[in-house]
């Protein structure tokens, strides 16, 4: 067996074949915790049998795990042909099962359950295994459902549940026999470069309401123990109430066991994601706790590796790795932020102090100066009076906005010089965060982090894989956790909007219309309401999605007619737009290559450019 080589299968076919011609820094590996595991990489044109059998659905092999070819760009320049290829672990392939009866009802499952309903006898060939103990949990009708599906019920019903597969042995862990830790450190100017901390506070649940087993054999409901609330006193003195679902379990008949369990279900504090970017080219391992240090600001803690960006060929790419809130973590920031606001109270009380004492000698002194200051306030007031109306007058009489160029950017492009692209009359950038929740682009933290750097206005955008409803409202999650990982705190994006050009949904045209209404409302559960929502829709299945239009805060739609970069030679939508896209082949300083144009926004467009 050849080793540390992507192997190529070709599709339908047992035959491998070794892959040698790819640029080492263009392979990528990306993971991401129950979520993502896909690689990338652009092969060149070199005569070989791997060469031509990469196409879609083939199967990449590298260190054992298989891989499905899920995009492949052939690209031809200068007399060399390369093809750009991304691939999804093969274990994303379950989503092709479907489990079509419905248990119906609310019923008790195991993990082991779930997985026997949902995927046995597959003819795909996926098994699995539990690793660890969970808890019984009651879901109502389960089935009518994709493989994918049976997965995310999982994760959302035991909220301790990893998912690791070993190619189509799909592995469901619980927490503490999925993490590692080999006593492994993570030290800021040491060994990382950047550590960047990040709070996200919509998922706190402080208070809840306990319902435990229902007495068999009455005819009305009656319970062992009357349902009661429980609920964190330290979080809702911190943060306020919180409510959360009712967490009703039928093992319970005793209320204090009930009581413990709802208390461990409770989420008290923000979560706190920590994105590191490491001074070397190492290997994650996904699960594996590490010891975070940043001695300058004396916190200390532990963390959980829970997605990463590795280049396995390319020394000088260095890691990348997204790191959890373990519970120790939050605590430790906590204490460390009370630490640090005691110093300063305790320096600005000595200032302060210090700063008193010598006023009332100045005031004592300087009588004189002081009157004399009062009336230079008096002359800087009339001043800035003055300037204040010649201002105003200015804002009447000016009539017009001027709008540059609107641009949308991906991984595509490749790396991009922004401070060339804002200088070349570029108002907004709309850049790519995912297509579906499998392939998150690989170049959007550089995009946003460098477009905002260089004092640019953007945006950010998600490709629509959806299929389903829960499926729509998972991938609007992950692209507003996405998006804010790399924004917390810092400037948001003008909108969020949702590129719906082909048909999802299980292939129904028809239930489209329902799975983007799914994923705009989970959005604004997120707290992005519907006028910070723009569709990207396309022109040709406009009518056949039949979506809300008159929700989202403005319509964006792709014509372009002959496509060689000018207006003139563009056809418009057929459809109402607030935004037109007119080509995919536009040139812009700063960028290599083609890259989308939009134009004609409407008025409602434009208050984003404000």
């Amino acid at each position: 067996m050849i080793r540390d080589k992507l192997l190529v299968s070709g599709l339908n076919s047992t035959n491998q074949e070794p892959l040698n011609y790819y640029p080492n820094g263009s392979f990528v590996i990306s993971w991401e915790k129950n979520s993502l595991w896909q690689l990338q990489f652009t092969a060149i044109e070199d005569g070989s049998l791997a060469y031509r059998m990469l196409e879609p659905e083939a199967l990449i092999t590298w260190k054992g795990q298989q891989f499905v070819v899920k995009q492949c760009v052939s690209d031809y320049q200068e007399g060399i042909s390369t093809k750009q290829v991304v691939a999804t672990h093969v274990y994303s392939e379950i989503q092709r099962i479907r489990q079509e009866k419905v248990r119906s009802g609310t019923l008790t499952y195991s993990v082991e359950d779930v997985l026997e309903f949902g995927l046995n006898n597959n003819e795909l060939g996926f098994t699995w295994r539990v690793i660890g103990e969970f808890p019984k949990h009651q879901i109502t009708d389960l089935g009518n459902c994709s493989g994918k599906d049976i997965l995310a019920k999982i994760t959302d019903v035991w909220s301790d549940a990893v998912i690791f597969p070993d190619n189509k042995l799909i592995k469901i862990y619980q927490q503490e026999k999925f993490i590692t830790n080999d006593s492994r450190r993570i030290d800021y100017l040491n060994n990382a470069s950047e550590v960047k901390l990040s709070f996200d506070s919509t998922g706190i649940v402080n208070k809840v309401w306990a319902i435990g087993k229902q007495k068999e054999g009455t005819d009305n409901a009656e319970y062992y123990f009357q349902p009661f609330i429980v609920e964190d006193k330290d979080s809702i003195n911190r943060y306020g109430v919180y409510w959360g679902e009712d967490i009703s379990d039928e093992r319970f008949t005793d209320s204090d066991n009930m009581r413990n369990y709802a208390f461990s279900q409770l989420t008290p504090d923000p979560t706190l994601t920590v994105e590191v970017s490491l001074m070397t080219n190492e290997e994650p391992i996904p699960g594996d706790v590490r010891r975070l240090e940043v001695r300058e600001d004396g916190y200390v803690t532990e963390v959980e590796v829970v997605a990463y960006q590795y280049y396995p060929l390319d020394l000088d790419q260095m890691t990348q790795i997204t790191l959890n809130n373990r519970a120790k973590t939050i605590l430790n920031y906590r204490d460390n932020i009370q630490t640090n606001i005691l110093k300063v109270i305790r320096s600005q009380r000595n200032t302060i102090g210090a700063l008193q004492e010598n006023i009332g000698n100045l005031e004592a002194q300087h009588k004189q100066e002081v009157d004399s200051l009062q009336s230079f306030k008096n002359q800087y007031e009339k001043t800035i009076a003055e300037l204040r109306d010649q201002l105003s007058k200015l804002n009447g009489n000016s009539s017009t906005q001027h709008i540059g160029k609107i641009i949308d950017v991906s991984e595509w492009q490749g790396v991009i010089d922004w401070p060339q692209v804002i200088a070349d009359d570029v108002s907004l950038s709309i850049i790519r965060v995912q297509d579906g929740s499998t392939h998150q682009d690989l170049k959007y933290m550089e995009n946003i982090q460098k477009c905002i750097s260089a004092g640019g206005k953007y945006a950010v955008y998600a490709y629509f894989r959806g299929a389903s409803t829960a499926d729509a409202q998972q991938e609007a999650r992950d692209f507003y956790n996405r998006t804010q990982r790399v924004v917390a705190g810092k400037q948001q994006p003008v909108f969020y909007a949702l590129d719906i050009e082909s048909v999802e949904m299980g292939g129904a045209a028809s239930q489209m219309r329902a799975g983007v209404e799914a994923y705009m409302n989970q959005l604004n559960t997120l707290g992005i309401p519907d006028n910070k929502i723009v569709l990207y829709i396309a022109n040709h299945l406009y009518a056949s999605f039949n979506l809300n239009v008159a929700r989202a805060g403005a319509i964006w739609i792709p014509s372009y007619g002959r496509n060689d970069g000018t207006v003139a030679n563009s056809l418009r939508p057929t459809h109402p737009y607030d935004l037109w896209q007119y080509s995919s082949k536009g040139s812009i300083n700063g960028i290599t290559g083609n890259v989308d144009l939009n134009t004609e926004p409407s008025d409602r467009f434009k208050k984003f450019l404000l």
